[in-house]
């Protein structure tokens, strides 16, 4: 449902797809732009994907799969993290349960985790040690900041810090990510299995296409119906449109 996040200094998944809803995402070489220092703390978290450094911070390797939420769901994770939930998400009542569960489960664990909204997400991340991918250094990002890599951690980590529009380079390559490709589409796929699909940096995987996920960047934190960005495309569309770092979707929480 989300790419958690994670500050390695201090701080601590996708959301529907639409038609099917979200789901849930090495550092560069020394002395690039943002390289991370040496002697900075690994990428740690307690559950759900590894992370991955990306510059300044660290993010979720592969999208939240299902295996990755079911357990979330049979530690009652829900319940563990109701303190850490923003107000906007009470009237969850900590069911975070999916639609079409029972089908998501016979699909496959390795398959990305789809059809949950912004507050199972936030909770997911939360209960793994994480956060939702917002702004850099801490908080929500904007739906203004979803092309700069100085602000925004998901386009950050998926240009590789503004340094190229797609994650795999400076040129869109049809095929390369889980998108609509001659308007034909395969569906969802297990995750990491476009091999082609990595970037921006070493060992990030989908960033565009499969799934889209969830970010901590909203219109507002009044409820339920508040507008708040999927980012990364999905299997349903392609086109340069969407299978750019800087896309985004907006959709209510």
């Amino acid at each position: 449902p989300c790419p958690g996040c994670d500050e390695p200094a201090g701080d601590g998944p996708a959301p529907p797809d639409p038609g099917e809803q979200p789901g849930d995402a090495g550092g560069p070489p020394p002395g690039e732009a943002g390289a991370p220092d040496a002697a900075a703390p690994s990428c740690s978290g307690r559950g759900g994907p590894a992370l991955v450094r990306a510059g300044a911070f660290c993010i979720d390797a592969t999208e939240v799969t299902v295996g990755h939420y079911e357990a979330f769901l049979q530690a009652h994770g829900a319940a563990l993290v109701t303190s850490e939930l923003p107000a906007a998400c009470a009237a969850k009542a900590n069911n975070h349960t999916p639609g079409s569960w029972v089908l998501q489960k016979n699909r496959g664990a390795n398959q990305p985790v789809v059809s949950v909204d912004w507050c199972d997400a936030h909770a997911f991340c939360a209960w793994a040690g994480k956060r939702l991918c917002g702004a850099i250094g801490g908080g929500p990002s904007q739906i203004a900041w979803a092309g700069d890599a100085t602000r925004d951690q998901f386009y950050a980590a998926c240009s590789r810090g503004g340094a190229h529009p797609y994650p795999y380079g400076a040129s869109r390559i049809e095929g390369a990510c889980n998108e609509r490709a001659g308007g034909a589409t395969q569906g969802l796929v297990s995750v990491a299995s476009a091999s082609a699909c990595v970037g921006g940096y070493p060992g990030l995987h989908d960033l565009v296409g499969n799934a889209y996920e969830w970010t901590d960047a909203c219109a507002a934190n009044a409820g339920l119906a508040d507008t708040c960005l999927l980012r990364g495309g999905s299997y349903r569309y392609g086109g340069a449109t969407y299978a750019s770092c800087a896309a985004y979707f907006n959709d209510y929480n």
